[in-house]
């Protein structure tokens, strides 16, 4: 859970609207705008120049600079261990990061990217893991390592000697959404970011994973401006032909509804025609909610903000199966999690020598 700065405990509407280019610079906060930035990944909106940013010039090209180094790393190491896959036969995807940034706007350096992502088929799973370890990483506790593969879909490794994070997916859903259909077929849709033959997702599918990134941060109530307005300049990139192709993986892989709930974000911020009537789990949010969904959901009401169960039951509609097996596993997760614990198998030890 994202922590909210306390800059950030008041009204920021004036703030998102000049991120959002609505309002002039001039006429919000400075230190809120950076921070309500920040938060939503998009420090790179804000011109370093501006007089009306000159209290925050200094934070936004401390903020540059890391992102370049912190990304310039992420790049070489994604490079290193898609290589190192790619040699050994493992199908593979490099997810979000500086790849789909330069996919995107053309440059890899406009958000930091800490760790990489890659997704391969559940059974590929074990041959990119032991890859990666070969590589001299190692895996991220190890005592919740059968939680996060069971429950998340993914695997955590760190190298020790430079400090580098991979993340390993063998699913593409988020946990506590509907499951997507198909999931490896998303290997066969790849294409390659120049001038390093790195597998990336297609036009299409990089959409459908913006969709899911904004569900899964409503599921966290954590701010999603980033993927919003990647989502609506992917979405605008697209042709009509690419568009339907969208909309037919999105029903293949049963994300339809996730896509939906995305779009009616992407209109209620950039103030568009609404493509979709309602968009699924948001019923009864108006244009302001939902831009603080987007921006600033810690300012929503309880009432107000969508739940989990709510959102898992109107995105997974028509799919009782799926809704009930993620219903289930949500159930479960914190008595295992509990259990992967070494203060809990004491106590059970300890229970049973009794």
């Amino acid at each position: 859970m994202i922590q909210i700065p306390p800059e950030l405990r008041q009204d920021c509407t004036a703030e998102i609207l000049a991120l959002l280019g609505q309002n002039p610079l001039s006429e919000s906060d400075p230190i809120r705008l950076f921070h309500v930035a920040r938060c939503n990944k998009l420090l790179h909106l804000l011109p370093i120049n501006d007089p009306a940013l000159r209290p925050i010039r200094a934070d936004l090209l401390r903020a540059q600079i890391a992102t370049a180094q912190m990304n310039r790393r992420a790049i070489d190491l994604a490079c290193e261990t898609s290589h190192a896959l790619a040699a050994l036969g493992v199908r593979h995807l490099v997810l979000k990061g500086p790849f789909q940034q330069i996919r995107l706007h053309g440059t890899g350096h406009l958000r930091p990217s800490g760790d990489v992502d890659l997704y391969v088929s559940p059974r590929q799973r074990k041959a990119a893991a032991e890859a990666i370890l070969a590589a001299g990483f190692a895996v991220v506790e190890p005592e919740k390592a059968r939680w996060w593969l069971a429950f998340m879909g993914e695997q955590h490794f760190r190298r020790a000697k430079d400090g580098a994070m991979i993340d390993l997916h063998h699913r593409l859903h988020q946990f506590g959404l509907p499951g997507w259909r198909h999931a490896e077929a998303i290997l066969d849709r790849a294409e390659p970011v120049m001038p390093e033959v790195i597998p990336v997702a297609g036009d299409a599918d990089g959409c459908l994973l913006l969709a899911i990134s904004i569900a899964k941060s409503l599921l966290a109530k954590e701010p999603c401006g980033w993927a919003v307005r990647d989502l609506a300049i992917w979405l605008g990139k697209l042709s009509a032909e690419d568009l339907a192709r969208l909309w037919h993986i999105a029903k293949e892989a049963g994300q339809r509804r996730v896509l939906e709930l995305s779009l009616r974000l992407v209109d209620a911020v950039t103030a568009a025609s609404p493509r979709v009537e309602t968009g699924s789990g948001l019923r009864g949010l108006n244009a302001s909610d939902l831009r603080d969904l987007v921006y600033q959901p810690w300012r929503l009401s309880p009432e107000t903000s969508p739940r989990r169960r709510q959102l898992l039951t109107s995105l997974g509609r028509g799919r009782p199966g799926s809704v009930m097996a993620q219903a289930v596993l949500s159930g479960l997760s914190p008595f295992v999690l509990g259990w992967q614990t070494e203060g809990a198998r004491t106590l059970f030890r300890r229970a049973r020598d009794r």
